[in-house]
């Protein structure tokens, strides 16, 4: 089942948007994907499946969003030099990798359509976000904020996210809730910047130091 509900939907196409932030100033790297509103069973669609990653840098996952399909797979490799512990409670696909160390990348495949939020039970400002979507289209928004030759069928729930999102404590969020007049407003501001903890301070200083 998904986790969120997908009862909304666009009611009308679009060929072409603007995406601003909460202050109205364009906002690039706005990722827009559709979800079937009858996915609510496991998807096979026929194409080979393929496995994505998600890492672990500086206490923080990246890409902070991954758009898949059914049937991928996600590792979770640990590139800090602190140990990481990886969890989902999401309802399409709980996991948990508990303490592991550098050079160590667990898997787990995603068969089933929906969203995914993974968290670190060590490091609670760490949120990324696993879309697993049988709508092969997904857009983007570019430095000018644009979308552009877009098609938004209005038999999909279709729904945007961007990074400054988890910093706010949104998950992904319905295009049609938040479209007026061809302008998509992520209602989101720039967020502050985050301070680096005394061991990340340490572990920077010994950087430069060694180099």
């Amino acid at each position: 089942m998904l986790g969120l509900c997908l009862a909304s939907s666009l009611s009308a196409l679009a060929s072409s948007m603007r995406v601003t932030d909460g202050n109205g100033d364009a906002l690039p790297d706005v990722v827009i994907f559709g979800i079937s509103e009858q996915a609510d069973v496991s998807a096979d669609t026929g194409e080979a499946s393929q496995i994505h990653i998600m890492d672990q840098i500086e206490r923080q996952f990246s890409p902070q969003l991954l758009v898949i399909r059914p049937g991928d797979s996600v590792t979770f490799p640990n590139s800090d030099s602190i140990r990481h512990h990886v969890y989902s409670f999401s309802e399409v696909r709980p996991f948990e990798f508990q303490l592991f160390a550098r050079g160590e990348a667990p898997k787990i495949d995603f068969p089933e359509v929906g969203f995914v939020t993974v968290g670190c039970n060590i490091h609670d400002d760490m949120i990324g976000h696993i879309i697993v979507s049988d709508v092969g289209q997904t857009y983007r928004s570019i430095e000018n904020g644009r979308v552009e030759g877009i098609t938004l069928q209005p038999q999909l729930a279709w729904y945007f996210w961007h990074p400054w999102m988890s910093a706010a404590g949104y998950g992904p969020l319905l295009v049609a809730e938040h479209l007026e007049d061809d302008v998509l407003t992520v209602p989101v501001t720039r967020p502050p910047e985050r301070e680096a903890s005394r061991l990340e301070q340490r572990f920077r200083r010994r950087l430069q130091h060694d180099h």
